[in-house]
């Protein structure tokens, strides 16, 4: 990993850090399925040796497991495709042109209104991974990959109330990053969109989460989708694949072939074919997240998922944002999430959220400190729907959702 991180604030640069780390890992597999793997920063050859033996000699002594082993030879490759996710320039990369970026999203953000007071800290930052893996059995590739990003964060204040508001962009090449300016007018808009504020009242409502909250919610689902959950017990879902699970319009597919795509790849980090999987069909559940050891432990097929979800999508659907919001009627429009307050294994969700007070199918005043709860299988079931234009350049990626019915809890102001 070659990588290069700044952090600004008010036009100055006020950190910077520069990493090159190489690691070698080594996993040892002895007879019935023993398995130990090791790492190491010191590329030295007598450490290497030193440290293929003792792996060696740890996996004798652990209990047998006649699940684990390397995947089937079949499996394994590369995916025939290309993803375009190395930027041929990294090594002449201008990193001053990071800087002057993050500074530029500042800038913008606090000239566009009296009311941005400060930085909250911004920054940037340059990536290339390298990636390879050999096994005896003849299984021998190599990926890469780079990224670049910048992010603005500003505080606002009026009237003595203090808010914050931040956006970024990244991206595999240098190329694609959005303007600067575009950055710190997001940021600076989403600071001051909270003034204002009072409380939700409590009760029943119609909620609509909009593409950032709505992409929130679906990376607090994500674990929900592993086979290690699914054998362990630890997802409600555990005993639900094939049977329906959400509303039909609900589709979810993770899909590591997407050109540029910030979690793009063409193997996993067991080295089998990464492919397009849908997780969730017309509301059904028909995959699981697997690696080699749950695809096998499950009698599922191979996936290509060791390493976790590539760039996770809801599929959109037809009807624009605001056509929620007027299908919702009188309700909460959710645009951030305040913690991670979801229970995958018992299926269930209570987290804090910001947002807006839905008032005859339009966006009322800004809602803080509050709370919405309710039950995954109810929550997913009552999807009412979909919109239109997800969350761009994210690995995990949702349009804006409309459920039915959260348990809202508000607090008067």
């Amino acid at each position: 990993m070659d990588e290069w991180s700044a952090k600004v604030r008010d036009q100055a640069t006020e950190s910077v850090e520069s990493a090159l780390l190489s690691t070698l890992s080594v996993t040892a597999y002895a007879e019935g399925g023993r398995k130990v793997s090791v790492t190491t920063t010191d590329l030295e050859p007598a450490v290497v040796r030193r440290m293929v033996a003792e792996a060696v000699t740890a996996a004798r002594l652990l209990p047998p497991d006649p699940w684990e082993g390397l995947p089937d030879p079949s499996e394994m490759g590369p995916a025939q495709a290309t993803l375009d996710l190395e930027d041929p320039g990294f090594e002449s990369v201008d990193t001053g042109r990071l800087v002057a970026m993050a500074n530029e999203a500042e800038q913008a953000a606090r000239s566009s209104d009296v009311r941005i007071v400060n930085s909250d800290g911004s920054g940037c930052h340059a990536r290339r991974g390298l990636f390879r893996l050999a096994t005896t059995e003849g299984f021998d590739a190599m990926r890469s990959s780079t990224s670049f990003g910048y992010r603005a964060s500003v505080v606002a204040e009026s009237g003595g109330e203090k808010q914050r508001g931040h956006w970024s962009s990244s991206a595999r090449h240098l190329s694609d990053l959005e303007q600067a300016k575009n950055t710190g007018a997001i940021a600076a808009a989403r600071a001051l969109r909270g003034f204002g504020w009072s409380g939700m009242p409590s009760g029943n409502w119609p909620v609509v989460f909009d593409p950032w909250a709505a992409s929130d919610f679906l990376d607090l689902l994500c674990g929900a989708f592993s086979g290690e959950a699914a054998f362990r017990g630890r997802t409600w879902l555990a005993k639900s694949l094939l049977r329906t699970v959400a509303s039909p319009l609900l589709t979810i597919i993770d899909d590591p072939l997407v050109p540029r795509g910030p979690g793009s790849r063409v193997f996993d980090t067991e080295g089998v074919r990464s492919r397009k999987l849908a997780v969730v069909e017309a509301g059904e559940l028909r995959a699981w997240l697997v690696d080699g050891y749950t695809a096998r432990r499950l009698g599922h097929p191979y996936t290509g998922h060791s390493g976790g979800r590539s760039n996770l999508r809801v599929m959109p659907g037809q009807a624009t944002e605001a056509e929620l919001l007027q299908a919702a009627g009188d309700g909460l429009l959710v645009t951030d999430l305040d913690g991670r307050g979801v229970d995958v294994t018992a299926g269930r969700m209570s987290v804090g959220v910001r947002g807006f007070r839905i008032e005859g199918g339009r966006p009322g005043h800004p809602v803080q400190e509050t709370t919405i709860a309710g039950d995954l299988r109810t929550l997913l079931a009552d999807i009412q729907g979909i919109g239109d234009t997800p969350l761009p350049d994210h690995a995990i990626s949702s349009p804006a959702l409309l459920f039915g019915g959260f348990s809202v809890g508000g607090k008067k102001r």
